[in-house]
C-alpha cells in the first residue's frame, strides 16, 4: 500500500515495535519522505504492545468455549462473537 491510498493521512500515527527491520535507514527515510508520524515506543517491547494482550485474551475466550470450532468458518464466527 502506498501512503497515497490512505484517507485523511494527517490524522494517522504509525505504531511499530522498533524491530530492526523497522529501524533500517530505508524505512526511516520512507517515513520521513512521506511525513509519517511515529508513535514513540520502547525498542522491541512486545510486553507493552496492546495488540499482543488483545490476541492473548481473544485466544483465552475461544479456548473456554464449550464447543470448539470444527472448521475455519466456525472459528471465524466464534472470533466475531468474542
Amino acid at each position: 500500500m502506498t501512503i497515497d491510498a490512505l484517507e485523511d493521512k494527517e490524522n494517522y500515527i504509525f505504531q511499530e515495535d522498533n524491530a530492526p527491520i523497522h529501524t533500517a535507514n530505508i524505512a526511516k527515510k520512507w517515513r520521513r519522505d512521506n511525513n509519517i508520524t511515529n508513535l514513540p515506543w520502547s525498542a522491541q517491547s512486545p510486553d507493552i504492545n496492546p495488540i499482543k494482550n488483545l490476541w492473548k485474551e481473544l485466544d483465552r475466550q475461544i479456548q473456554v468455549r464449550k464447543l470448539l470450532s470444527k472448521n475455519w468458518r466456525e472459528l471465524w464466527q466464534a472470533l466475531q462473537k468474542e
